[in-house]
């Protein structure tokens, strides 16, 4: 069976109140933005909403819409699907991330005036290479209207011991596949005052071959 500090670190939820999206994705790119401001988007037709790579420097469409908080885009480790739990507050605390190991990055930012935050993968991305209706509808978070400092915490998957290995059933297995979450999208108010911080808005970029230092700030 599951070693207890292996399943409450995968499968529990970190705050009470957030918000779980599960996506299709045989790639390594999330995309988010407001829901108000796809058709938006649609007509300017940045070049992440087609693909990823160095060509993302020289395309202003994507570079504004990154640094105006009107995308966020991250990269992947691994092309599984997208398993996230969305939290608006605080960043996470010492005693949240006391549960297992995490890779970290941001913060980045995003402007939600609708309230209505899209996530996608390439898979459900509505907008860019395909047309709706999508197999997948991807992600649509509620929160707040407002602009939010974003950071996002990956789950370091822990190594079981052979012996605990071994003893996993199929089920259990099928559970990990299916249940686990893998990553945690902290969205803080900006207070006020905040500035829109001049980032490039790409997080876990060396994934997907986005290296801010050879972009212009």
């Amino acid at each position: 069976m599951l070693p207890p500090s292996y399943a409450s670190f995968m499968f529990d939820q970190i705050r009470t109140g957030s918000q779980v999206v599960r996506i299709y994705n045989d790639g390594l790119t999330g995309l988010l933005y407001d829901q108000g401001d796809e058709e938006a988007l649609r007509e300017a037709a940045p070049s992440v909403l087609y693909g990823v790579g160095a060509d993302l420097f020289d395309d202003e469409p994507t570079m504004s819409a990154l640094r105006e908080g009107r995308l966020l885009v991250y990269g992947m480790h691994e092309d599984n699907g997208i398993d996230m739990e969305v939290i608006v507050g605080a960043p996470l605390t010492a005693e949240e991330l006391a549960g297992g190991e995490w890779l970290q990055a941001g913060p980045g930012h995003v402007h939600v005036p609708s309230g209505q935050l899209c996530i996608h993968s390439y898979n459900s991305l509505p907008i860019g290479d395909f047309e709706p209706p999508m197999d997948d509808p991807g992600g649509l978070v509620t929160l707040p209207p407002g602009r939010y400092h974003a950071r996002l915490y990956r789950k370091e998957v822990p190594t079981l011991s052979e012996e605990a290995s071994e003893a996993i059933t199929a089920d259990e297995w099928g559970r990990i596949s299916e249940e686990a979450i893998t990553d945690v999208l902290v969205l803080t108010p900006f207070a006020a005052g905040d500035a829109v911080p001049d980032v490039h808005n790409v997080l876990f970029g060396d994934c997907i071959d986005f290296e801010a230092e050879n972009a212009d700030a």
